[in-house]
């Protein structure tokens, strides 16, 4: 499902992209609930539920291609045949991917088999409810930007004259500012944010969420750094600021667990974090010489900063007739102020481009 739907993005299928990408998580879900509604409010059923879901994305996507993929130019007519020195390449540009790709999942995941033998699976689960919010805001923002940025930053790879640091600059200059605005965001309307997605035992995580913000901006803006490797071809360099996360993450997890418990995980993550993506920032100057949209990121945090500040003032002023009602009035002007800001990042960055088929 992953694989299909957005290559359609990539290959020009627009509308159909758009439509699978909303539909297939709204099927999973509407899947899941009905299974548990129907036989019994288990993990498998709902798991079951969402694979259902994406299963159903899968066929649909295979007959969106059946009937769009004649409509291209005929592959064969461009082919080339493999060979050993193209086979070499692909080697060497695929190796470190896989070895960072497993270090990422250490740093990323690695914190629940510490904080499980650490401090238990109660407080784990406290964490990761909050997490949880973070994990899926920031990464539904950073699935989105892709879709819109990615397929003009590889075209613009393949386009003379075009250097690999001019593509990572103009996608850069979109995509970090809009990162940096949504995680300012959600840590100014955290405690909105953790009483409108989570139950009520868990809406004392708030702080937990802060911290989560935090940690997601460091990994979606690494993944952005990461890019200026793969335009570049020399992937290696992506091991050693991965290899650097994943020790510092668990280290530094294991020491503040052991001293303060619970109150200790957003901390170290963050400040293994912000080392791990000041390793990344080095070693993407040191390859090409990007640079980072400093004016933009100013203006991102402005616009979470002005959202943290109507929020504490719309807090004082709480008069709703229930505690939904309280919730939703103070989450507007975060909300609000998001979607201004977003609008004055993204517009005149978005490129235009024809759809190839409908």
């Amino acid at each position: 499902n992953q694989v299909l739907i957005p290559s359609m993005n990539l290959l020009g299928f627009v509308r159909p992209f758009a439509v699978l990408s909303v539909l297939t998580p709204l099927l999973g879900l509407g899947l899941a609930w009905a299974l548990c509604h129907q036989f019994q409010s288990r993990a498998e059923y709902w798991l079951l539920g969402l694979l259902a879901g994406q299963a159903i994305g899968v066929v649909l996507a295979l007959a969106v291609y059946r009937r769009l993929w004649p409509e291209r130019p005929d592959p064969r007519r461009t082919a080339t045949r493999p060979t050993a020195e193209m086979v070499r390449r692909l080697f060497a540009y695929a190796w470190p991917i896989s070895v960072a790709v497993v270090l990422g999942w250490s740093q990323n995941q690695g914190y629940r088999f510490v904080m499980e033998n650490q401090i238990g699976l109660t407080s784990l689960g406290m964490f990761v409810a909050a997490y949880g919010i973070a994990l899926g805001i920031m990464s539904a923002v950073e699935s989105l930007l892709a879709s819109l940025l990615q397929p003009a930053f590889y075209r613009s790879l393949n386009t003379p004259g075009t250097s690999s640091t001019r593509a990572w600059n103009d996608y850069a200059a979109v995509t970090l500012p809009i990162l940096v605005l949504t995680a300012g965001t959600l840590v100014a309307a955290a405690p909105e944010a953790v009483r409108i997605f989570l139950a009520p035992a868990y809406w004392d995580t708030a702080e937990y969420l802060r911290w989560a913000a935090a940690i997601e901006l460091i990994r979606t803006a690494a993944n952005v750094y990461g890019l200026a490797m793969h335009a570049e071809m020399d992937t290696r360099r992506l091991i050693l600021p991965s290899l650097l996360g994943a020790v510092l993450s668990v280290g530094f997890l294991t020491v503040a667990t052991r001293a303060w418990g619970l109150a200790g995980v957003g901390p170290s993550l963050a400040l293994a974090g912000v080392l791990y993506l000041v390793s990344y920032h080095v070693a993407a100057r040191r390859l090409s010489g990007v640079t980072a949209p400093h004016r933009r990121v100013l203006l991102s945090v402005a616009g979470a900063l002005l959202a943290f500040g109507l929020v504490s003032v719309v807090r004082l002023w709480d008069a709703a007739p229930n505690a939904w009602v309280a919730t939703a009035w103070r989450a507007a002007p975060a909300a609000l102020v998001y979607i201004v800001f977003a609008v004055l990042l993204v517009r005149r960055h978005v490129p235009d481009r024809p759809e190839i088929a409908r």
